[in-house]
């Protein structure tokens, strides 16, 4: 068995290979649950801009300061 036929696979490749499987399966497991973390940040944080724009849309704008008149 010689490395260049491409039939043949060494043990050492094949657990080298089942290693990187599972490293970048956890990369992506890791990377949707970020995925979903954000989704629902961004989904709360909107939810509050809503409700902050619904409480100013209630509120009275400031009274406006008068000036002192000069004598």
């Amino acid at each position: 068995m010689t490395t260049n036929e491409p039939e043949t696979m060494s043990i050492s490749m094949q657990v080298a290979l089942e290693e990187e499987v599972e490293r970048l399966d956890a990369a992506a497991k890791a990377s949707r649950n970020r995925i979903l973390f954000l989704a629902q940040s961004n989904a709360n944080l909107k939810a509050q801009v809503a409700e902050m724009e619904a409480k100013l849309a209630t509120l009275e704008p400031p009274a406006k300061a008068e000036k002192p008149k000069a004598n």
